[in-house]
């Protein structure tokens, strides 16, 4: 279908997204803008609005079990991590709302605004239905620990500048 802003159409010839991107690097792989995130953001723009997203400023992946056994089981590993479903954190942004809600690299998140966290898909999913500045309850694993923290989204379209 192209990457040129085209529209993205299912075998109905319904369109379902707008084309945005292409990996160059990886064949067939593009990246479309779903058709119903795209008429909400056409509406509030078309009213002269301005479309916000809220961020937390991390980088996670989605960890199971079984990727947690095999990393706790490797002497190289330097970190244990919980052998269970959740989003881990790779990275944590500077002077982000996640750097100053006191995440931390390798920390787990289980549960986000009281909802259970099986993946990183799933607290991007809660992440992305939130409206910029609100407050979210987090709790996490860090060191065989549970913790709770809280988090006020920001506003993706101001973010620090990454270095």
């Amino acid at each position: 279908p192209g990457n040129s802003g085209g529209p993205l159409l299912n075998e109905f010839g319904e369109v379902v997204g707008i084309n945005t991107a292409i990996r160059a690097n990886a064949a067939g792989i593009g990246f479309a803008i779903p058709i119903d995130t795209a008429e909400k953001a056409m509406k509030t723009l078309s009213a002269g609005g301005k479309i916000s997203h809220a961020y937390l400023g991390i980088s996670m992946l989605s960890l199971t079990p079984e990727a947690a056994r095999l990393n706790n089981a490797d002497p190289n590993s330097n970190v244990y991590l919980p052998e269970q479903h959740g989003a881990l954190v790779l990275a944590v942004g500077p002077d982000t709302p996640a750097a100053k809600a006191g995440f931390r690299k390798f920390d787990l998140i289980v549960e986000l605004a009281g909802t259970p966290i099986s993946s990183a898909a799933d607290a991007q999913r809660l992440v992305d239905e939130t409206r910029v500045g609100q407050p979210l309850q987090v709790k996490v694993l860090r060191q065989q620990k549970q913790i709770s923290l809280s988090v006020v989204t920001g506003d993706l379209s101001t973010r620090p500048e990454r270095r």
